[in-house]
């Protein structure tokens, strides 16, 4: 099983690389005689960097690369938050062996364009390549909650927490899947080398707080927020410091808008034995957006104290500084 999962990464990089920037691409079917000039020629221009994105993507699947980053770069300029352009970029970094460049654009990505799902998949790519299967799991649960139809996402985000031994939680994301072909295969595959062991229905050495955080989660992923917020609230009147379910509990709070809740749902995910660098990262973010930049800056010192090689923390501090 393993030596098909590593084969398959890297096919599915490259490939859901393409798949998005195409269909982004398709998406572009307006009529400019009705537009005035100055929209008509926006949209032109628009129209005219997926068309070099394009081309790019042409010249990458040729092994053209000098052609593909010039391609990829220009496209990249000509819209001013264009994640399709420079996640092809980071792609064609990672396969020329620039791996550290393709690193910086991905994470780049996540912070000015958050949902967009493939920077934060290709970051839980490169983790695991990495050998760092908890990093990727992070980033690849935050790429499936982005997109979780997309079946590249869920099917390495299921194959990495296998290779973690997190298999309650990679069964409970196969089996929204069915009758997905890919699912059921895994699924399979996870029975019959569980079989001497026990049924995949039976939770296996997880606690109380750890089944409601992980079917919390199922529904968060879903969109069900108001059922993620019961179970969540459910894992802290079990275990109070459990320091994902605060986090996750502020992002909610966060979507929702209700800001001084999600403050201190994320303040909680820092406190006393937590510390959970994640909760830093999302406090100084949330402060950001509020132009609070005094507090910002508090969390920021107190994150990089607890997690000094955090990438986004890093970031954050690097833009500060400018």
């Amino acid at each position: 099983m393993k030596k098909k999962g590593i084969f398959f990464i890297f096919i599915v990089f490259l490939l859901a690389s393409i798949a998005f920037s195409e269909e982004m691409h398709g998406e572009m079917h307006v009529d400019l005689s009705n537009l005035d000039p100055l929209t008509s020629a926006i949209f032109r221009g628009v129209e005219e960097a997926f068309n070099i994105n394009e081309k790019g993507l042409d010249a990458l699947q040729n092994d053209n690369f000098e052609e593909a980053e010039r391609l990829f770069k220009r496209a990249s300029t000509m819209i001013p938050i264009y994640s399709e352009a420079r996640n092809n970029l980071g792609v064609l970094y990672f396969r020329t062996g620039r791996e550290r460049e393709a690193m910086r654009i991905w994470t780049n990505i996540t912070m000015i364009d958050p949902d967009y799902p493939l920077a934060w998949f290709n970051l839980g790519l490169f983790n695991f390549r990495a050998g760092n299967l908890t990093e990727a799991e992070r980033f690849l649960e935050t790429a499936y909650l982005k997109a979780p139809a997309n079946k590249d996402i869920w099917e390495f985000y299921a194959y990495v927490l296998i290779q973690n031994n997190q298999v309650e939680k990679a069964v409970h994301i196969l089996e929204r899947k069915i009758p997905s072909l890919a699912a059921v295969e895994m699924l399979d595959e996870i029975r019959t080398s569980l079989a001497q062991e026990t049924s995949i229905g039976k939770e296996r050495g997880t606690s109380k707080a750890d089944s409601l955080f992980y079917l919390a989660l199922d529904y968060h992923l879903s969109g069900n927020l108001q059922k993620a917020t019961e179970l969540y609230e459910e894992v802290l009147a079990t275990d109070r410091r459990y320091c994902r379910a605060w986090n996750n509990l502020g992002a909610i709070f966060g979507s929702k808008g209700e800001i001084k809740r999600a403050i201190s749902a994320y303040k909680n995910a820092v406190r006393r034995r937590c510390n959970l660098a994640d909760g830093y990262v999302n406090l100084v973010n949330i402060f950001s957006a509020t132009n609070d930049a005094r507090n910002a800056r508090k969390w920021l010192r107190r994150g990089l104290r607890i997690a000094p090689d955090n990438e986004y923390l890093l970031l954050f501090k690097q833009q500060s500084e400018h």
